[in-house]
């Protein structure tokens, strides 16, 4: 499950990170939903590590339930108290500050043992989908992050399922293989949650399961977005594929958006039309949200963050 902490780096720092996301690594193995998700204000504080690794689909590779969203996050310090928490799973992209979290990554693992963390880092398919133009991508991934070798290289949300099937895409995955330069493939793909899309998030997933092509998916989770998600975990399971979430907390979502919202109107500018489509689409599911947060009595971020981690967590297809 992808915690996407790096992602508030500006409202979180170090010592939050440290104190807050990893509460929920020692209750991780619990079993029951409601035993999972009560929050008792009384008890002490868990012991803050990993509770549990899991194989991650056919990769075989022994992933810590909790990863890393690494977008935002620029301070090597900070990706190094991730990796001594016990977080062996990084997920970034080329997008992410204009790759400069890539070569944050890079700079982390120095010194480490380069076969005890899987790293997956995304690109968009672009314009130029030619075998060439898609190897140097790749290529240039593996620059900034200082690396021999990408453990998954992942489509980032194509958009459709023709999209997945760009044949230059494959073609130089392929020659990266045989290259010794990229060990597996994936994708990512959370459909219209930012904006409309020409397919939903659950045909293009299921497309990726029938090809066989990939290895490894990176798809939306969470206590509002069950029903679609779990369809999807199932079809990737029969498939052996390994699955990753993101955006596990939906109120998080809304929140950070919202303030976003607020400071430009403060400032004077007006609302861009896809912002207000999306707080709208966010702001729809506040019923759902409210009441995950009655049923278990939740109050704080903190506590909501760590309920929503734990609700992702206690299903076994993750």
């Amino acid at each position: 499950m992808k915690n996407r902490t790096g992602m508030v780096k500006s409202k979180m720092g170090r010592r939050s990170f440290i104190g807050g996301s990893l509460t929920a690594f020692a209750a991780a193995g619990l079993t029951g939903k409601d035993k999972l998700l009560k929050v008792s204000r009384q008890e002490e504080p868990p012991q803050k590590r990993i509770k549990e690794y899991r194989t991650l689909g056919r990769t075989g590779f022994k992933c810590s339930d909790i990863s890393f969203g690494s977008s935002g996050v620029t301070d090597s310090a900070f990706m190094k108290a991730v990796l001594d928490a016990g977080v062996n799973y990084i997920d970034t992209a080329e997008s992410y500050v204009r790759g400069q979290v890539e070569r944050t990554i890079g700079q982390a693992m120095k010194g480490r043992d380069r076969k005890s963390v899987f790293i997956s880092t995304k690109f968009s398919l672009g314009r130029d989908r030619s075998k060439r133009a898609l190897k140097d991508k790749a290529l240039k991934c593996l620059e900034r992050l200082q690396m021999d070798y990408i453990d998954c290289l992942m489509i980032h949300m194509p958009s459709t399922v023709e999209a997945l099937k760009t044949e230059g895409f494959h073609a130089a995955v392929k020659e990266l293989k045989a290259e010794g330069k990229v060990r597996f493939c994936g994708l990512s793909n959370h459909g219209p949650q930012w904006g409309d899309v020409p397919e939903t998030m659950e045909k293009v997933h299921g497309a990726a399961a029938e090809d066989g092509r990939f290895d490894v998916a990176l798809l939306v989770y969470n206590f509002v977005q069950k029903e679609t998600s779990e369809r999807i975990l199932k079809t990737y399971k029969a498939k052996n594929v390994g699955t990753t979430i993101m955006k596990s907390n939906p109120v998080l979502n809304y929140d950070e958006r919202k303030v976003e919202a607020d400071q430009l109107v403060e400032s004077g500018q007006e609302l861009p039309q896809r912002t207000k489509d999306l707080l709208a689409r966010l702001e729809a599911r506040s019923d759902l949200m409210e009441g995950f947060k009655t049923k278990y009595n939740l109050s704080t971020f903190d506590e909501i963050r760590s309920a929503a981690i734990r609700f992702v967590i206690s299903n076994p297809d993750v």
